[in-house]
């Protein structure tokens, strides 16, 4: 994103419609030193009539049960030097570039402006809508080189076998450590028994507990 003199803009993400028209959402702001999350409403003419600031996103707990809670205190380590703090985010003016980077993940948005952290916020795990550019007052303001990716959702490779073979996966519940065939109702065709089921030829769709 590049501005001549002041940034005057945002990113407004899962946008999603109000009763009367309008749009409401999560919005990061790129506008000066207001670099913060807010929940934003805007009426149906896209003015905006609510912007609230998202609460502190919660910390993530990684490691602590039962003993950690009841077992002996442990022995305080050393004094260690205090770790600089990462700086905080901002804009460069004067047409330079800013170089933003936003991520939601589970309960929080957070990200980074030109290297330095947005203050972030709490937000719905299960929220979605569009996502949606800001651009406000009477200067310029670029963008280049955007994109989006989902990062909850994944795929997965084809797999492949050796070509005097066809790979089938015949049950995605159950998973056993062997298999053996047999002609189970002497059709002359091999079914393939596992654990405590048979599959039965010729395709091993229809699944039986042996």
């Amino acid at each position: 994103m590049r501005c001549k003199e002041v940034c005057d803009g945002g990113i407004l993400f899962r946008a999603e419609k109000t009763k009367d028209g309008g749009l409401r959402g999560v919005y990061v702001s790129l506008t000066g030193n207001d670099l913060d999350t807010y929940e934003l409403t805007l009426d149906a003419a896209g003015k905006e009539v609510r912007r609230v600031k998202l609460s502190a996103a919660p910390p993530k707990v990684v490691g602590i049960g039962s003993a950690a809670l009841t077992g002996p205190k442990p022995t305080p380590a050393a004094d260690r030097p205090q770790r600089p703090r990462r700086k905080a985010a901002s804009l460069i003016s004067g047409g330079e570039w800013n170089i933003l980077e936003l991520l939601i993940e589970d309960k929080s948005l957070n990200g980074s402006v030109n290297g330095g952290a947005l203050s972030g916020g709490a937000v719905d795990a299960d929220g979605f809508g569009a996502i949606a550019v800001h651009v406000g007052g009477k200067e310029p303001l670029v963008f280049d080189h955007v994109g989006f990716k989902d990062i909850i959702g994944e795929s997965e490779a084809v797999e492949t076998t050796s070509s005097h073979f066809t790979e089938r996966r015949i049950s995605d519940f159950y998973y056993g450590w062997s298999a053996v065939s047999a002609d189970i109702r002497k059709n002359g065709l091999l079914d393939i028994v596992s654990g405590p089921f048979y599959y039965l030829a010729p395709d091993y769709r229809t699944s039986t507990l042996s």
